[in-house]
């Protein structure tokens, strides 16, 4: 049983403004299919979501590390989040790319309560967040979006 999933891509954006935006609940509200439209819930850091899928109600609040570029998200219930997906940013020129672009990395741990269905769907859910982050995250540093 596949335990962890990592996806990536390359964004033509400066690392510093692409870890700006993970951290932003509303720029993740934007791109995040499963918990859609972030806002605040009275409680200090915890916000919550729509899920496009089924539209129920999830919980995230995050962790941030910004001297790693490395956001910790824990998800879940009002009641109970658990740790299940990071981002983790690097500056693009450490691997060769144009200094003004980074690569991004999202990793997500498999719970035990998911079924294979389950599991495949975020899986193929954050192949695409990858690529909405990517896009969202050019358009905004062009000047194009929020």
């Amino acid at each position: 049983m596949k335990l962890c999933h990592i996806v990536s891509a390359h964004v033509d954006v400066p690392v510093d403004f692409a870890f700006g935006r993970c951290c932003d609940p509303k720029a993740l509200g934007m791109w995040t299919l499963g918990s859609m439209g972030f806002a605040e819930t009275g409680v200090k850091g915890v916000y919550r979501g729509k899920s496009l899928f089924d539209n129920s109600e999830s919980y995230m609040e995050m962790d941030t590390h910004p001297d790693l570029w490395l956001v910790d998200f824990a998800v879940g219930t009002q009641e109970q989040r658990e740790p299940r997906v990071s981002i983790r940013l690097t500056p693009g020129q450490l691997w060769g790319f144009d200094s003004a672009s980074c690569l991004f990395a999202m990793s997500t741990w498999r719970a035990a309560w998911m079924d294979e269905d389950r599991w495949q769907r975020t899986c193929r859910t954050h192949e695409t967040e990858a690529q909405l982050f990517k896009s969202q995250t050019e358009i905004a540093w062009a000047g194009g979006g929020t």
